[in-house]
């Protein structure tokens, strides 16, 4: 049986940053619409920087112990999950496209996404290193003719 990868360290920065950039919305409208420390905006205060701080310390760290592939003679296997660990398959032979994506953040720090689609739904593998997602893309979908590809993540 073959090992399972797992996606780039840089996934953990990825997704930091992203819940760093959203966290500027509830501290907007904490600045913003209530007077600093009445109760509702320490309450306000305290529930949106406890939530970040567990998205940041807890769930990603899990999150991505968690998030392992594999590419088999046969399917593509995807280990996901938090809470309730999930195993997504999709058979290589019923895969119809594969394409990849990045954006700002994850080209920033050299990562994208490669998504599998086939006619029942799809695969997403987030932070994957360019190089492999690339390597991934031609193993999975070959008939696709190199030419027709771009050159990188868009």
């Amino acid at each position: 049986m073959k090992e399972e990868k797992k996606v780039s360290r840089k996934a953990l920065a990825v997704w930091r940053i992203r819940i760093g950039l959203l966290a500027f919305f509830p501290a907007f409208i904490t600045f913003f619409f209530w007077a600093p420390w009445s109760v509702v905006w320490q309450v306000f205060t305290a529930l949106w920087v406890l939530g970040v701080a567990v998205m940041f310390w807890i769930y990603y760290p899990i999150k991505y112990n968690k998030l392992a592939y594999l590419l088999t003679g046969q399917a593509f296997v995807l280990h996901c999950g938090v809470i309730y660990t999930r195993v997504k398959a999709i058979y290589r032979e019923n895969i119809q496209f594969a394409t990849i994506a990045s954006g700002p953040v994850q080209r920033l720090l050299g990562v994208c996404t490669l998504y599998l689609v086939s006619a029942g739904g799809g695969i997403h593998v987030s932070c994957l290193e360019q190089e492999e997602a690339v390597r991934l893309q031609n193993l999975l979908c070959p008939e696709v003719a190199p030419d027709a590809r771009e050159e990188g993540p868009l």
